[in-house]
């Protein structure tokens, strides 16, 4: 997803993706009104989202967990927009507080020091140059060229 938006670099637009130094950035920035900031589980593991506000669009950002598909670590947050979030009565949240959550999350980086696989690097290359999805359709549909 292109997202056009000053608040992103254009790679940071191009990828959707922004590195953890950058979120904190964003998240402390005055014009960013954050809404949540949990963690929870997508298609691909279990990961930190934080959803703010930015000049009335509604962003969700989610990284810092564990990627089952790729088989590691992902230190950096995707972007996500849409209106598919819906933020209605809800109450903005500390930033202070999601700040903290962030750097707790970081730290359990060093918990997870496993081996990726073959299957889990190829995945991850895919990813980079296509999409998650696409990735995943593809070793689903060449998987038995993997098998040991």
């Amino acid at each position: 997803m292109y997202n056009k938006c000053e608040l992103f670099t254009d790679d940071e637009d191009l990828f959707d993706k922004i590195t953890l130094k950058r979120a904190k950035e964003i998240i402390q920035r005055d014009d960013i009104t954050v809404y949540s900031s949990e963690i929870s589980f997508n298609t691909y593991g279990e990961f930190l989202f934080i959803t703010f506000i930015y000049k009335e669009r509604i962003f969700v950002i989610y990284g810092l967990g564990e990627h089952c598909e790729r088989e590691r670590w992902v230190d950096n947050f995707n972007i996500n927009t849409g209106q598919e979030y819906n933020i209605r009565d809800t109450v903005p949240i500390d930033k202070g507080e999601v700040l903290k959550q962030i750097n707790e999350r970081a730290k359990l980086k060093k918990h997870y020091t496993y081996e990726q696989s073959y299957r889990g690097e190829l995945y991850d290359i895919l990813a980079d140059i296509g999409d998650e999805d696409g990735a995943a359709s593809i070793l689903e549909d060449y998987d038995f060229m993997l098998e040991d």
